[in-house]
């Protein structure tokens, strides 16, 4: 595929995606309609792939460059997509507890076990073992992760399903993974300049949070994607992040600034892509349609 065609690609998923959120931005400041808001934002996430198929469609040649067909590593990637946010997410809440920072109202944990006093867990709340505890939370992370995998599987159908792979063939793999998290990140840039994400310093979280946190999460779900050949794990780690992470990590009453914590939560996502990148040079998966196993 050469440049122009690529460019011509991510600028349309630009326009589309960005008008959508500009218009969910109006939506929420004006007409105070949650229900639109809410369709209008999967809408958004639903734009890269029907992009990428219309793209597809009239460029079948393209088609080379999916990765849909899974080898025998689907089902680990997965679990190890779905693990790996559960265990950030109550890795943020251990650390804030730790250090004073804050609360969390859904939870208290001693020697002995765990009590959940709020939340939605599969396996029910309650005086529960630390044993319980740990399947009640990879339970719980796993419906979720399917439930919210549709709407995230929107976005990865294109960023790790498709471009990922054509990037890897134009600029090598390193630098493909890093480019595919940018434009990831500034695919949300209405959205996040609008404090979806960070209300309280929405510009530092656009154009430095963001970036350095999507493309750590680029290096972990690239090797999640390449190591199986399928955008599944990835979507089922997005799902995950959207869902279990969020919302466990969201729930946390802060006695310090929300910076603190967000700062916390990426400094744990680097540790993951720092994984994901020894992964990769570990597996020594190069190329394009050739990711194999040197």
């Amino acid at each position: 595929m050469n440049s122009k065609s690529i460019n011509r690609y991510v600028l349309t998923l630009y326009a589309v995606s960005w008008a959508i959120q500009l218009l969910t931005i109006y939506t929420s400041k004006v007409l105070k309609l949650e229900d639109t808001r809410m369709w209008l934002l999967a809408g958004t996430m639903l734009t890269p792939t029907i992009i990428t198929l219309l793209f597809l469609r009239r460029n079948p040649e393209w088609r080379s460059y999916l990765l849909l067909k899974p080898n025998r590593h689907l089902l680990s990637m997965s679990f190890w997509s779905i693990v790996s946010h559960s265990v950030l997410a109550f890795g943020t809440v251990f650390m804030v507890l730790q250090l004073n920072w804050g609360t969390h109202p859904w939870f208290h944990f001693s020697w002995q076990g765990v009590e959940i006093l709020g939340g939605p867990w599969v396996l029910g709340k309650g005086p529960q073992s630390w044993l319980f505890f740990l399947g009640n939370g990879l339970a719980t992370a796993l419906v979720f992760a399917l439930l919210n995998g549709v709407v995230a599987a929107g976005e990865e159908f294109a960023w790790r399903g498709f471009l990922q792979n054509v990037l890897i063939e134009k600029l090598g793999l390193n630098k493909a993974l890093l480019l595919t998290g940018l434009i990831w990140s500034f695919w949300h840039l209405p959205i996040f300049l609008a404090g979806h994400n960070e209300p309280e310093y929405p510009v530092l979280g656009a154009f430095i949070l963001a970036p350095i946190r999507l493309v750590a999460l680029s290096f972990f779900w690239g090797w999640l994607t390449l190591r199986c050949r399928s955008f599944i794990p990835a979507a089922l780690a997005h799902a995950a992040l959207n869902s279990i992470q969020e919302g466990v990590v969201g729930n946390l009453e802060l006695s310090v600034g929300t910076i603190n914590r967000d700062v916390l939560v990426l400094i744990l996502t680097i540790g993951l892509g720092v994984w994901g990148a020894l992964m990769l040079r570990k597996d020594k998966l190069y190329g394009v349609n050739t990711l194999g196993y040197k």
